[in-house]
């Protein structure tokens, strides 16, 4: 079974200030299939960050934006009801997850 990852923006960013390789050190530290998954609310504070940032946050968020092409992207509100606040992870129940933050 492929492992999914979810992957936020600080996470992501890792890349652009410490020159690390997320995705093999994901492996080497996962030792197995994963699948590193991107929410759409972290896609969208991601092209807002580049779009609308400090310039040097702009330009290492167009290079996370890159990296963010190597993640399956879901779509938040297909599984969160916005009125009521509450996430509906049906989709990844009984399924290996892990969430990734260097928060």
């Amino acid at each position: 079974m492929t492992l999914k990852v979810i992957l936020d923006s600080n996470f992501l960013f890792i890349p652009a200030k410490f020159q690390i390789d997320v995705f093999e050190e994901l492996a080497k530290l996962l030792n197995q299939r994963f699948e590193p998954v991107l929410l759409s609310s972290i896609y969208q504070e991601l092209k807002t960050m580049a779009e609308k940032g400090a310039p040097s946050r702009r330009k290492q968020a167009s290079l996370v934006l890159k990296l963010a092409e190597k993640c399956k992207l879901v779509n938040v509100e297909k599984f969160y009801n916005t009125e009521r606040l509450r996430p509906h992870f049906h989709t990844f129940q009984m399924q290996p997850l892990f969430i990734m933050t260097s928060d």
